[in-house]
């Protein structure tokens, strides 16, 4: 296969994935972390699959049909490109009354006479494999091999920048994020800021509107017109009562480019609940804490 050939058949599939990821009510400005997150890869790494830049494989494709529940035939190229038959994919195999982890190799085509000893159903958006003669009744996979598995898969863990000129305001809300599982990495000036910006991908941005004798304003459209476009912008300020800061400026900023503004002190508990809903982070249970 040519060069071309190889490029076309990968922004097939990846326009087949966003397809999928859609039709499952996700943004589209959530699409790459998404699959970031079930695929355990880094950001910049998605993004590039998502642009047909980097080929995808077919252990990835089952996982994301996993993930999903559905075939894994349904992201694979129409011309047959990429083999669709027999995919490994992670299910849970139903011996008697015990349950273990798999990895099976499920046939893309469903079966009413499958002459294999094991076939795969889908049972509340999980594949279930069982012995051919207890299957329940549905639609059934032929299951040709099956693989244990006791390890549990990485799972990729967000990137947010926090910036602000606050040493101890960064270091808090990073620490804290941290705690919940989110990778915040803290930049204490708009410079440094920008050069991370320009060879580091991010899944959201904490920015202090007040960077010195600056305003967060040009990083805000700088990070707009990045790799990430879309992800979350959320702007701190405590400066509006005091007049050094200027409420029209922010809310301009806010209406034009998609940003949220908090007020310090921020309450950090509230702020990660609006962090961990714009990147579907599950949240674990929040603590008392507070950043001014």
């Amino acid at each position: 296969m040519s060069n071309s050939e190889q490029a076309n058949v990968d922004l097939i599939t990846a326009t087949k994935v966003r397809d999928l990821l859609t039709r499952n009510g996700i943004p589209p400005r959530s699409h790459n972390t998404t699959i970031a997150n079930v695929l355990g890869l880094s950001f910049s790494v998605v993004t590039r699959k998502m642009k047909g830049l980097i080929p995808w494989n077919l252990s990835q494709l089952q996982d994301i049909a996993t993930h999903f529940g559905v075939p894994p035939a349904i992201l694979l190229d129409d011309k047959g490109t990429q083999p669709a038959a027999a995919e490994m994919i992670d299910a849970t195999l139903v011996i008697e009354s015990r349950r273990f982890r798999c990895r099976a190799a499920i046939s893309a085509k469903a079966s009413s006479q499958a002459e294999t000893d094991f076939v795969a159903l889908q049972w509340q958006g999980e594949w279930i494999v069982t012995e051919r003669q207890h299957a329940r009744e549905g639609r059934l996979y032929p299951v040709d091999v099956i693989e244990l598995r006791s390890s549990q898969p990485t799972v990729y863990a967000a990137r947010i920048a926090v910036v602000d000129d606050s040493r101890d305001v960064a270091e808090t809300v990073c620490e804290y994020f941290i705690e919940k599982g989110v990778n915040a990495i803290p930049y204490h000036d708009g410079a440094s800021f920008r050069k991370a910006l320009e060879v580091e991908d991010f899944d959201g941005y904490i920015l202090d509107w007040m960077l010195g004798d600056q305003t967060a304003a040009e990083l805000v459209r700088g990070i707009r017109s990045s790799e990430n476009g879309g992800a979350p912008i959320f702007l701190l300020t405590g400066k509006i009562s005091t007049g050094e800061a200027s409420e029209d400026e922010i809310a301009h900023i806010v209406s034009h480019y998609n940003a949220r503004c908090e007020e310090k002190p921020v309450r950090l508990p509230i702020l990660f609940a609006e962090v961990a809903r714009e990147l579907k982070i599950t949240q674990p249970v929040a603590t008392a804490a507070a950043a001014s």
